[in-house]
């Protein structure tokens, strides 16, 4: 889940020794935001995904949130990644085209520990407020990434998207707001379908 462009890397879920995997699915509407940042000590990625539907190991949502974001700390050599999803949240995605004109999201979401820490749960509180500029085009993708943690994920996407500006915002109570000083945004008319499976 690496920042992949046009494309969410998914999980909610703390994994233990044995595989285990997760499905997601967004459809219809939505937005979508990758953003690094850091110090001279770490270096951290968000991806935030929100569509006006989806599902969760075939369990349907309407709306879906999901976002994941890691820290590398090169000064302690440490790496801390963790994943959330949510449907309770507030959405606001207006337009009669196939991409809403803007996106409007709010919300709170409980994330798990996915590697690097010794378990539990975060808090995530997130913003995103974007308008669309410039013309829709047509993205079709099929990926597979495996990490040195021994993670795998599958991804195919085939989206309508369009470039935006506006602004996003990621809070972790236990870390803090995110520093994102480089968002890349989109709004989108997704259909995409994701598995990630952890050794």
């Amino acid at each position: 889940m690496k920042a992949l462009l046009l494309a969410v890397l998914l999980s909610a879920v703390s994994f233990s020794a044995q595989a285990a995997s997760e499905q997601f699915t967004f459809s219809d509407g939505g937005a979508l935001a990758f953003g690094s940042g850091g110090d001279s000590c770490t270096f951290v990625s968000v991806d935030v995904n929100i569509a006006r539907s989806g599902s969760h190991n075939l369990n349907k949502s309407n709306p879906l949130a999901e976002i994941d974001f890691q820290i590398f700390n090169f000064c302690t050599n440490t790496f801390v990644s963790e994943f959330g999803f949510t449907s309770s949240f507030q959405l606001v995605a207006p337009g009669a085209s196939v991409i809403p004109h803007s996106v409007q999201a709010s919300g709170t979401m409980t994330a798990s520990c996915f590697t690097g820490c010794s378990g539990g749960t975060d808090t995530l509180t997130f913003s995103l407020n974007l308008q669309v500029v410039g013309s829709q085009t047509i993205e079709q993708k099929t990926d597979t990434q495996t990490t040195s943690f021994g993670i795998t994920t599958h991804d195919h996407s085939d989206s309508n998207i369009a470039f935006s500006t506006g602004t996003v915002s990621v809070t972790s109570a236990a870390f803090g707001t995110l520093p994102i000083s480089n968002w890349t945004t989109q709004i989108v008319d997704q259909r995409d379908h994701s598995v990630l499976i952890s050794d």
